[in-house]
């Protein structure tokens, strides 16, 4: 079941977005989960604490996760799936597109296992 945790370099408005359109998502972002001690927290950290409640991160982050997880896709280490947002594709401040990806995303994959999964988030279909 994917369940996300939005990473800090997400707006909240995101995450009130996504709970306002689609209510069941339950999305969770780092400025108030866990009440917002993981603010600044490495991503091994962020990402182990996501692991304990089965949080899929979604994050722009695309520079330094990705040789993490494939260091811990070597040594065997899991994660609870990452979803990448690439700038090129939706900016940070589009939070209404954003939102829509995140919800269209989040219908089509719900079901899934997200254990060790990565996926790249893809623009919105038009509505």
């Amino acid at each position: 079941m994917l369940r996300s945790l939005l990473d800090e370099n997400i707006s909240p408005v995101v995450a009130d977005g996504l709970a306002k359109r689609w209510p069941r998502m339950l999305p969770a972002t780092v400025h108030t989960w866990k009440s917002g001690s993981l603010l600044g927290a490495g991503d091994a950290i962020l990402l182990q604490a996501a692991l304990t409640e089965n949080l899929t991160l979604v994050t722009f982050d695309v520079n330094t996760i990705p040789a993490m997880i494939t260091a811990w896709a070597e040594e065997g280490t899991a994660h609870a799936g990452i979803v990448f947002v690439n700038t090129r594709t939706i900016s940070q401040d589009a939070h209404g597109t954003l939102i829509r990806a995140l919800g269209q995303f989040w219908m089509q994959h719900r079901q899934i296992n997200w254990l060790n999964r990565i996926a790249f988030l893809p623009r919105p279909k038009a509505t």
